[in-house]
């Protein structure tokens, strides 16, 4: 798999991830608006970058650092999520 196409999925993974726990999350309405703002955000970057491919396509050396973020960032909304649902 592409390193570029590799991003995005995870891009897009994250902020469903995050729009479902601003779903499932019951606290204070602030709490809820950020969640989701910030899920918005990164699903619409992970769209664009489905979007135009050809505008973040970089060499496969610079993705390391961010290829490995964005990977650990998945496992952990993923990890975060199942425990939040697990709790309530």
């Amino acid at each position: 798999m592409k390193s570029t196409r590799f991003v995005t999925i995870c891009f897009v993974y994250s902020g469903t991830i995050l729009l479902a726990q601003g779903a499932f999350l019951f606290e204070s309405p602030i709490a809820i608006i950020t969640q989701i703002g910030v899920g918005l955000s990164i699903l619409g970057t992970g769209l664009l970058r489905l979007y135009k491919p050809e505008e973040y396509e970089r060499k496969p050396t610079e993705y390391g650092p961010l290829a490995y973020a964005m990977a650990t960032l998945a496992l952990v909304l993923t990890a975060l999520f199942l425990a939040q649902v697990v709790v309530f």
